[in-house]
């Protein structure tokens, strides 16, 4: 039983010194975890922008009638009043904000118009946290489906 204890003893410390070298040389590292876009903070000098859009990208997309967008801004909006959106035709919307502030998501109450081109334009006064104005214009072309009928 003692020669048994002895050799199981060994055992494991030469498991254990394997475990270790195995760790200690490289077969086994630990890769940072790279930060998305989305999740980076902006620098302090950056200007406001959008970093995402949904459909991506939204110019010259084609869209449903019903289809949500998204926009994804690198600083929170102070407010969805404060979001200065334009869409040409002119067509009735609503801006609900995420949590963070930073992604707007605009739907359309009543589907938009099969076949058609609209105009979506971001309003240099836009204004973001830290008394951020958007400062220019981003303007997006966009088309709903073509129905051809059955």
């Amino acid at each position: 039983m003692e020669i048994f204890k002895k050799k199981l003893i060994w055992l494991i410390l030469a498991l254990g010194a394997a475990l270790i070298a195995l760790f200690s040389h490289g077969l086994y590292t630990a890769t940072p975890v790279q930060t998305l876009p989305s999740q980076q903070t902006p620098t302090i000098n950056s200007e406001p922008q959008v970093i995402k859009t949904d459909p991506d990208p939204l110019n010259q997309a084609t869209i449903l009638p019903n289809q949500t967008i998204s926009l994804e801004f690198n600083y929170p909006l102070q407010n969805k009043d404060e979001l200065k959106i334009k869409i040409d035709p002119s067509t009735e919307f609503e801006v609900n904000l995420s949590s963070d502030r930073k992604t707007a998501q605009i739907t359309f109450p009543n589907p938009l118009d099969l076949g058609r081109a609209y105009s979506l334009v971001i309003g240099p006064d836009t204004k973001f946290d830290g008394a951020k104005n958007l400062g220019h214009d981003i303007q997006y072309q966009f088309k709903t489906i073509n129905y051809q009928g059955v």
